[in-house]
């Protein structure tokens, strides 16, 4: 799900670094989460180093404040589904991790720390996944609706947020265009209740030997 690498930060530019480690498959079967990236040959591991203040100098972006840097680490299993998610950085230390079953991602556990703090459930169709993530005292705190397309690859999803007391704090819309080799190079979020519209455009600088980009 596109959510996943958005979920922690709401930045206008960052630079990102990734490496890869491979060990694992993908079911092009079923929806997975490398196909959903865009991600080549066999991924078991992907760390993102991005920096929130980049500056550009000759033609290049460069991190120079090391205080904006943060680290994004996934994991996937054999299938290509995403088995936790791991955040370091900006004073923020957050875990995610998920339970699959025949396939398909069921629920995942949230921490800040050591501390759990929500839980989300998923349900599935052909066309789409809704992921319900649920505070510690059983109210409901986000629901996210991700729309396939044709190649099992999310085009569409729609976030609402919710107060402890139950009513509809934020609700956006994203919508996403990948480049020719499946990476994400364009997605547009829709304020609903604003009217808004945010912009983001990325452009892959540097890729390793498998095509996979390594630097944005």
């Amino acid at each position: 799900m596109k959510r996943n690498n958005f979920k922690y930060y709401n930045i206008l530019a960052i630079l990102c670094l990734c490496s890869y480690i491979t060990s694992c498959g993908q079911n092009s079967q079923n929806y997975n989460d490398l196909k959903d990236y865009g991600l080549k040959s066999k991924v078991k591991k992907q760390e993102v180093i991005s920096y929130t203040q980049p500056v550009e100098k000759f033609g290049e972006w460069q991190a120079e404040d090391s205080t904006s840097k943060y680290i994004i680490t996934k994991t996937f299993d054999k299938d290509g589904l995403l088995i936790e998610t791991i955040q370091r950085g900006l004073e923020i230390a957050n875990k995610r991790t998920y339970t699959v079953k025949n396939g398909k991602k069921i629920e995942s556990i949230y921490f800040t720390g050591s501390e759990k703090t929500n839980l989300s459930k998923f349900t599935y169709s052909d066309t789409s996944i809704i992921e319900k993530e649920y505070r510690l005292n059983g109210k409901l705190s986000t629901e996210i609706i991700s729309i396939f397309d044709k190649d099992k690859k999310v085009k569409q999803e729609e976030i609402k947020n919710y107060t402890e007391d139950g009513n509809l704090d934020s609700d956006t819309k994203s919508f996403f265009q990948n480049d020719n080799e499946g990476f994400l190079s364009h997605f547009e979020n829709y304020n609903i209740l604003t009217k808004k519209t945010r912009v983001f455009d990325f452009t892959i600088l540097k890729k390793d030997d498998n095509g996979n980009p390594i630097k944005i």
